[in-house]
């Protein structure tokens, strides 16, 4: 199939750590865009890149609790951590929601 891209989502690997055997055997065979998301922090996310395992990262859930997100990769500010409670931070009030850390302003 010539798909414009695959997007492997690997939030539903809770307990398996995707083999790198795995991640060069989709390389070797697959020659368009692959696309990586899930349990991504910015070192895991360039190692991926690094290794043309993926040629894209996407990340989610970092977003909710980091609005400021791409600044705290930028500046390697430590990313809040999404609550242990997560339907709080989709359908509760401001407990969860507005009540993340704050970044200081780094220049």
């Amino acid at each position: 199939m010539n798909l414009a891209y695959v997007h492997f989502s690997e939030n539903i690997s809770k307990h398996v750590a995707v083999p790198e055997s795995f991640r060069q055997e989709v390389r070797r065979i697959y020659p368009n865009p692959i696309m990586v998301a899930g349990k991504l922090d910015k070192e895991k996310a360039l190692t991926l890149l690094n290794k043309n395992y993926a040629d894209l990262v996407a990340f989610g859930t970092p977003f909710v609790t980091n609005p400021v997100f791409v600044y705290r990769i930028e500046k390697n500010i430590e990313l809040a951590q999404f609550g242990a409670d997560a339907r709080l931070s989709l359908y509760g009030d401001e407990k969860g929601y507005i009540d993340y850390s704050v970044a200081a302003k780094v220049d």
